[in-house]
């Protein structure tokens, strides 16, 4: 845009975590009824979930999702109407994958990987061997910082999806356990700051950019280790990326305040 690179996702995220606090708030008063409380925290979901399936950005979806559900249960929202939208966005889900089966075939084959991720190194799985060949050639305490072979050509996206695998590699089993309970740690303070925030608006800020990165960081790591299906997702401050960094500062700096 005029010359500018940036990634779309990164301000979504930002901006609908501060909206759906806004709402939240501003309908306290109604977070039991249907209208107009829950339908409008319906449309926004929505309207940003469809933003990530045109993009086929499905990592960003659950995220987006799971941010939207932890605000709206902070904030006493009806059960009763959380439990009907969530059976609507499931029968939504199974239609899609009926009917555009063949444009996601793509997520079939990462679940298959997941399960034998030394099964085609070759090619669907390449990217999961040499993560996880990287995670073990740092043993206990490492290479030494920036010591690493693997990123060398061997292992795609090294600087971005599969840092962690790095980090591991050049620090060891110490190392990938440290960056591990740094995000323990971030998650507990940020939980803090939400329960001891002034106001409502304020809490569900905090709790809302707490679970963003929380939740990222369980992914990423998640991914290299093979726990989780390989999908594109950074490590938060760690992982290279100007708009992800840009906006995680500044939601850390409205954490702090």
């Amino acid at each position: 845009f005029f010359g500018i690179r940036f990634q779309p996702s990164e301000f979504m995220k930002f901006f609908l975590i501060i909206l759906m606090a806004y709402m939240l708030n501003r309908l306290y008063e109604q977070r039991k009824t249907w209208f107009p409380a829950f339908s409008r925290y319906a449309v926004v979901i929505i309207i940003c979930a469809a933003l990530c399936m045109a993009q086929r950005h499905y990592s960003a979806l659950v995220i987006v999702v799971v941010i939207c559900y932890a605000m709206m249960i902070s904030a006493e929202v009806s059960s009763k109407n959380i439990i009907i939208f969530t059976i609507f966005l499931a029968f939504v889900a199974l239609v899609f994958v009926a009917f555009f089966s063949d444009k996601i075939a793509y997520i079939f084959t990462r679940f298959g990987g997941w399960f034998d991720p030394f099964g085609d190194t070759g090619d669907t799985t390449y990217q999961t061997s040499q993560s996880l060949i990287t995670i073990g050639s740092g043993g206990f305490f490492g290479r030494g910082l920036g010591n690493s072979i693997m990123k060398y050509y061997y292992l795609p996206e090294a600087q971005n999806d599969f840092v962690f695998s790095i980090v591991c590699e050049e620090l060891g089993i110490v190392g990938g356990v440290t960056v591990v309970l740094l995000f323990v740690l971030f998650g507990y303070r940020g939980y803090k700051i939400s329960k001891g925030a002034k106001d409502k608006f304020g809490s569900l800020l905090a709790l809302g950019i707490t679970v963003q990165l929380v939740l990222q960081a369980f992914f990423n790591i998640g991914v290299a280790c093979n726990a989780l299906p390989n999908t594109g997702i950074s490590l938060p401050f760690i992982s290279y990326g100007g708009t992800s960094v840009m906006f995680l500062l500044i939601e850390i700096g409205l954490v702090l305040n």
